[in-house]
């Protein structure tokens, strides 16, 4: 291996340097086709491009750990939208971390992790979709959809190869959870029925970005000291707000059930005089809940226990539909599915389609159920690869938490856990929604699959165990 002042080295560097001059030529280039075009308005895009395309060269992990924060702000994008923020640097990173791979062979040893083999199969089985579809286009387009994710997923798992990266990009993306929170409360739009919603349509679908990002403000939170510990108490009680005022039922329970297991060990250390404090904190939180809370929200938790006899929720009755025609579909193809991204044209031909339609173009609807749309659309074998992607992180996080709190590292084991309860929340989320594109999904599962052999590594070099 030459050393950093071979001639090899220094001819790369020459070579490297002469590519990013072609690449301002060429961005020059497209600032006077854009001057002679009809959308002038998109010039001043130019020298950002150039600077970020500078930065993403030069300082790729700082560009990955600042896309962390940039990725709940997904949730501000019109639906439908071809050309947007996270799209943009999403695409200047991902050829940033292919040309530095090929260029540099750096962390290539982290292809060989074992999540890589279920996800190389799953992505065979979508590509092999292709020739089984029964509609080429909409296959066409879910591939399209997918690349920036996976791109995403690679770039991560290059770049957050270390403790420090890997509690920055936390970090990064509990602060911009955060801030959408505080932005949704100005300008996110609202359903008819007064529900929070953002700029899409789906409340549980808003709420997917603020459940990750509130198990990482409150791991923070259980580890931090002074300031920085009522830092990411507000931070969490913001995200907090925002999944009550969505009137999400899957959000709220969710973030119930994470909050014992979170908070749940503090028990331990009650006595008898901090009970009537606590009772007092309990009293103020609970009056503080339902006063943030809308009206309509009882009523919302309520319709899921009426009795038979009475009128159902509607919402609860049109979920239901979905799981017959996923099934009969898996029954029809049980080996490769009917193609990705086909549910919704499964679903259009179905009886239910007539049933629940408001429109000409409601009649195609997800099915609400990222993992039962999985299987609806590749099959038993794709659709149980795409869950073991997701189940292999997360056992290999709790065998990584029990190793570090056996060698005494009680805050790295807590880091693991937060990351560990952040993917564990979204897939409970993955139940009530369709998101196999999303771009948190796959950048926590980068986060996921790299963070066991990353703390593993720095534990047995016996780096210190100190506070994030």
């Amino acid at each position: 291996m030459p050393d950093d002042k071979s001639p090899q080295t220094t001819i790369k560097d020459r070579g490297i340097q002469l590519l990013v001059v072609l690449g301002m030529l060429v961005l020059c280039l497209l600032t006077f086709l854009i001057l002679g075009s009809p959308k002038p308005e998109l010039l001043p895009a130019i020298p950002v491009g150039v600077f970020v395309l500078y930065l993403a060269w030069f300082h790729p992990v700082a560009c990955s750990i600042a896309y962390c924060g940039i990725v709940p702000l997904e949730t501000f994008q019109a639906v439908g939208a071809s050309v947007s923020v996270s799209k943009g640097l999403g695409a200047l990173l991902i050829l940033v971390c292919l040309t530095r791979v090929l260029l540099y062979r750096q962390n290539l040893h982290l292809l060989r992790q074992p999540v890589m083999k279920p996800l190389a199969l799953w992505l065979c089985l979508v590509l092999l979709g292709l020739l089984t579809t029964i509609n080429k286009a909409s296959t066409l387009g879910g591939i399209k959809l997918l690349l920036p994710p996976l791109g995403i997923f690679f770039f991560t798992l290059f770049c957050i190869d270390t403790r420090k990266r890997f509690i920055l990009a936390l970090k990064s993306y509990a602060i911009g959870a955060a801030v959408c929170a505080s932005l949704a409360f100005f300008f996110a739009t609202r359903d008819r029925e007064g529900r929070l919603v953002g700029f899409g349509e789906d409340p549980n679908f808003f709420c997917t970005f603020f459940i990750a990002g509130y198990a990482m403000c409150a791991t923070l939170l259980m580890h931090s000291k002074g300031g920085l510990r009522l830092f990411w108490g507000l931070c969490a009680c913001t995200q907090i707000g925002v999944i009550l005022q969505s009137q999400s039922r899957a959000g709220i329970a969710v973030i119930g059930l994470m909050s014992m297991i979170i908070f749940g060990p503090l028990l331990k250390h009650v006595t008898t005089r901090m009970l009537a404090p606590i009772m007092l904190a309990l009293m103020l939180g609970a009056g503080t809940v339902l006063v943030a809370a809308p009206e309509d929200l009882t009523a919302r938790f309520a319709s899921l226990f009426v009795a038979s006899g009475g009128t159902k929720d509607p919402s609860t009755q049109r979920r239901l539909s979905y799981i017959p025609v996923a099934l009969n579909n898996v029954a029809r193809h049980p080996l490769t599915g009917s193609g990705l991204n086909t549910y919704p044209i499964v679903f259009a031909h179905s009886p239910y389609a007539a049933i629940w339609a408001l429109g000409e173009k409601d009649i195609y609807r997800y099915a609400h159920n990222t993992f039962l749309e999985m299987f609806s659309d590749l099959g038993v074998i794709g659709g149980l690869t795409f869950l073991s992607i997701f189940l292999l992180c997360l056992v290999r996080l709790y065998l990584v938490r029990s190793y570090l709190l056996s060698l005494g590292r009680p805050v790295d084991a807590a880091l693991v856990a937060g990351e560990m309860y952040a993917l564990a929340g979204l897939m409970l989320m993955l139940l009530t929604i369709s998101n196999n594109f999303g771009k948190a999904l796959w950048l926590l599962t980068a986060l996921a699959a790299g963070a066991p052999d990353t703390f593993r590594r720095e534990a047995d070099a016996g780096e210190p165990d100190s506070a994030p």
